[in-house]
């Protein structure tokens, strides 16, 4: 049925059956005893060539109206049977619900959660409470006490609510992870009556981060809908991680076998969608296996198709076509062939890739310094482990200083990092130590909580005073770091030339205290607004977008010298 090369070849193997949209229904035994007998002999023969799955996947639907009586059939006449064929426990199967598994009984019995749920914010609020949580997800009560009823386990997770698991084959770790699709499933309705789920169903962030913090280098997704069935925030949350993460996404529902590659500014990933494993008798019932080389990363789909003529299962020359007989390869994106990336880990959010893009230019002063790549990555890693703040990107331009021995200019384009010219820094450690002392202090300001929430500015106004003299300070460390590494001449230091420590030339005093005193006169708006708001001239909730405004431009300002006048070596 499927060739096999060597003992050899196959241990570098990940193997896997993918099954989907079983619907499991009281009025449709025979049919189905038909189909699904021959199913069994269809993957006993697999097994027999030496093609012995590492794991099953199951993408959702088990039963059709998610009624008890359904699951205790699906059990006995599915689970049980291939399990046994595959040579598997329980403990190697994973799967997920679908719209079927959900009892629209009890859908109707809730609220429709969906008119306030429309951004991601308002998705959030509906699963942060454990109690709404267990409320939206009462309908897949009866998949629920299947799930567990069964055996199945999933280690430290819902699995109603996503769950994620690590199993090592032959020694490489491959993590597993379900995201439950359906919870939104049945509250909209068309203008027939009719379940309209299209773009209405949500995943959640909430879910998403639970499941995939700290998952391995392979990632294999299930999930029951495409990713374009949820609404848009959720779709770009969702492609944003499969893609940045590389991941292989099983899924179902449009009873359609396929396979597809997506790109997008954060990686790729690829989405293999199953057939339905039943729908009726004379369906183009189907499944696939699918088999990758843990080195090269290339799989390979074998799509398998019912024949009620034969009354067996054979090659799905049907979706395939006759040139590709029944299969058909893919490759997994690595990090590797998408550049180098770094990874930060923020105090509130889970570790984030970024990737790495060398520029011409980059390159040309690496090989003049003697410097590779990957010693630039590693010094780029260290810095950003010692990040203080949340968004490690907080300007787009950023001139780094590295191992107090080069300064990299790092620019943000997309959701890539372009690094530009590299220079060797002074070898005046005085000036280095100088410098370093100011970056803390810069870090310390663009870390403040106010960014984030700037409200905090009207219940407590004096705060943004306190702030803008941390401002003050920066700015008088900036001004005492260029005079003192000036050459000598005048006393006068607005006209005396500053030391030669930019490789472009001299530093321009002009421009210098043009942009601290820029910086200056904004800390005075501070103080301005904030007597307007001691006067009662003006609310503090009012006065809060004017603080802001003024704190950040005086922060823009001294960025603007950081990025001008970093300590270049003569």
């Amino acid at each position: 049925m499927l060739e096999c090369r060597s003992r050899h070849m196959t241990s570098n193997r990940l193997q896997w059956i993918h099954l989907s949209d079983l619907h499991v229904n009281i009025e449709d035994q025979f049919d189905r005893g038909v189909v699904l007998s021959s199913l069994w002999k269809d993957i006993e023969n697999l097994v027999a060539e030496g093609h012995q799955p590492d794991f099953i996947a199951f993408t959702g639907d088990v039963a059709y109206h998610g009624r008890p009586d359904e699951y205790v059939l699906a059990e006995r006449d599915f689970f049980y049977p291939l399990l046994k064929v595959a040579n598997l426990g329980k403990d190697r199967l994973f799967l997920v619900p679908g719209n079927h598994d959900v009892d629209r009984n009890t859908v109707q019995l809730l609220n429709n959660p969906m008119p306030s749920a429309q951004d991601k914010d308002a998705i959030y609020q509906l699963v942060q409470n454990a109690n709404q949580r267990d409320l939206l997800l009462s309908p897949l009560k009866n998949y629920a006490s299947f799930v567990r009823s069964y055996g199945v386990t999933f280690p430290d997770m819902n699995p109603l609510f996503g769950y994620r698991t690590d199993i090592a084959i032959r020694g490489f770790p491959v993590t597993i992870v379900g995201l439950n699709s359906t919870w939104l499933s049945g509250f909209n309705l068309d203008a027939h009556g009719k379940v309209d789920d299209s773009r209405r169903l949500a995943v959640t962030e909430f879910q998403l981060r639970n499941c995939t913090l700290g998952a391995s280098r392979l990632m294999v997704v299930l999930m029951h809908h495409p990713p374009d069935w949820l609404m848009e925030p959720d779709q770009l949350l969702v492609e944003q991680l499969l893609a940045n993460r590389h991941a292989i996404l099983l899924r179902g529902h449009l009873h359609r076998p396929d396979v597809l590659s997506t790109t997008n500014l954060d990686g790729s990933y690829v989405s293999i969608p199953a057939g339905a494993v039943f729908d009726r008798r004379k369906s183009p019932n189907a499944y696939n296996f699918v088999r990758v080389d843990l080195n090269s990363r290339v799989g390979t789909i074998y799509f398998r198709r019912y024949s009620d003529r034969r009354i067996e299962w054979q090659k799905d020359i049907e979706s395939t076509g006759d040139k590709l007989d029944g299969r058909l390869s893919f490759r997994i994106p690595s990090d590797s062939q998408n550049g180098p990336i770094l990874t930060y880990r923020s105090r509130r959010r889970p570790r984030v890739r970024i990737k790495l893009c060398f520029t011409e230019r980059c390159r040309s002063d690496l090989r003049s310094l003697k410097l590779t790549e990957a010693a630039v990555r590693s010094l780029l890693q260290a810095e950003f482990d010692n990040y203080p703040s949340d968004d490690p990107w907080s300007f787009h331009v950023y001139p780094l200083l590295l191992a107090s021995d080069y300064l990299i200019s790092v620019k943000k384009v997309g959701k890539r990092v372009e690094l530009g010219s590299v220079v060797a820094c002074t070898t005046n450690q005085e000036q280095v130590a100088a410098w370093r002392s100011i970056i803390a202090h810069y870090k310390s300001l663009i870390s403040m909580s106010y960014r984030d929430d700037p409200s905090a500015f009207a219940s407590a106004p004096g705060r943004a005073m306190r702030v803008s003299e941390l401002h003050q300070q920066l700015a008088h460390m900036m001004e005492e770091y260029y005079a003192a590494f000036k050459a000598a001449g005048t006393d006068d230091r607005r006209h005396q030339p500053l030391r030669k420590h930019n490789a472009r030339g001299k530093v321009d005093n002009q421009k210098v205290y043009f942009h601290l005193d820029l910086s200056q006169s904004a800390c005075c708006d501070v103080k301005r607004v904030l007597e307007l708001v001691n006067g009662g001239d003006i609310e503090p909730a009012k006065a809060v977008g004017l603080l802001v405004a003024a704190l950040e431009q005086s922060l823009q300002h001294i960025h603007k010298l950081i990025v001008l006048y970093p300590p270049r070596g003569d």
